[in-house]
């Protein structure tokens, strides 16, 4: 613990770095989640008829599920099955809400809130995300308000840290 300020000294060195790094507006009271990218070899179970691109192909059903929560998944083929407004689409990349490719760093936000393509860091996760400069610069439909979703990559590594960030109370900092 720092003797002048009661917190714990990885806190203060955050604290330091975020101000050192510019991102000096930091408000609380933020809810945190993570988004990933299933992987189809992941998954077992029952295989379900579904139409792509008006093409019917078999995929297995706990896969799918995942798909439409998460936005896209890469398929046994090697491409990506992508959920959006109702029906399923293939495509060589996975993509975010502006058609950009998604890279871990990234979040979504309410650009009510958050201005489209803000960095900003989260200092209150565990790391390493709370050494992390994140881009503002996806978006989805239940992102709403001081709620901020984390690209966390690809696979069941990267689902397990979706539930390891996922907590309410965080702190987001932004450069003034």
């Amino acid at each position: 613990m720092d003797t002048k300020s009661n917190l714990p000294s990885s806190e203060l060195q955050q604290e330091k770095s975020n101000l050192e790094n510019g991102f000096d507006l930091c408000t609380s009271d933020w809810y945190i989640t993570g988004y990933f990218l299933p992987i189809e070899l992941d998954y077992s179970g029952e295989l379900v008829e579904v139409s792509v691109n008006e093409v019917k192909q078999f995929y297995l059903a706990d896969f799918l599920e995942n798909v439409k929560i998460e936005g896209w998944g890469r398929i046994n083929a090697g491409n990506y099955l992508g959920w959006y407004h109702g029906a399923y689409t293939i495509s060589d990349r996975y993509l975010d809400a502006y058609g950009n490719d998604l890279i871990v760093g990234m979040v979504a936000v309410d650009d009510s809130v958050i201005e489209h393509g803000s960095e900003l860091t989260i200092p209150t996760l565990p790391e390493p995300w709370n050494n992390m400069v994140f881009s503002g610069s996806d978006e989805g439909p239940s992102i709403i308000g001081k709620h901020v979703d984390v690209f966390t990559g690809e696979g069941i590594d990267a689902e397990n840290e979706t539930f390891r960030i996922t907590s309410s109370n965080n702190t987001v900092c932004m450069q003034n």
